[in-house]
């Protein structure tokens, strides 16, 4: 599901730069990263869909970090439009802001399990290659290296 919306997030930007190339030339560059970000983020929400997938890389982290983050703005953006809004308006818009938190939340919380999944690998490696003692107690000859 996460990822349909992000791709329709993706062609409502596309269309969005569109328009802005038309009106606000300087503005588009910012349309243009913003897809770039969803389309990172789309990748990284199929690589993790995938069954045994390795943990996301840092660019498909940052672009769903990133994504999250463009979500929660225009969220905000929309609740702070409705003070004045008429009724009807004021359910269009919280349920749009409903809508997008769940894509923002669903897009941290994508990321941030790769994280921990990066780091349980890194650990398991890290056992297997012998790096990391098992856990035992420390003998008593490494704890009690004192001089007198």
């Amino acid at each position: 599901m996460l990822r349909v919306v992000l791709t329709l997030e993706l062609l409502w930007v596309l269309l969005l730069t569109v328009a802005v190339v038309f009106l606000a030339a300087p503005l588009a560059p910012v349309g243009v990263l913003l897809a770039l970000v969803l389309i990172g983020a789309r990748r990284g929400v199929d690589q993790s869909a995938r069954a045994e997938a390795p943990p996301l890389r840092r660019v498909h982290r940052l672009a769903l970090w990133c994504s999250a983050g463009a979500n929660a703005v225009v969220v905000l953006s929309i609740l702070t439009s409705l003070y004045h809004a008429q009724s009807t308006w004021l359910v269009v818009g919280l349920l749009l802001a409903a809508g997008l938190t769940t894509v923002a939340w669903a897009c941290a919380r994508t990321a941030l399990y790769s994280v921990a999944m990066a780091r349980r690998m890194s650990r398991l490696a890290a056992r297997r290659a012998g790096n990391v003692p098992a856990n035992r107690p420390a003998s008593a000859e490494r704890t009690m290296k004192t001089t007198i």
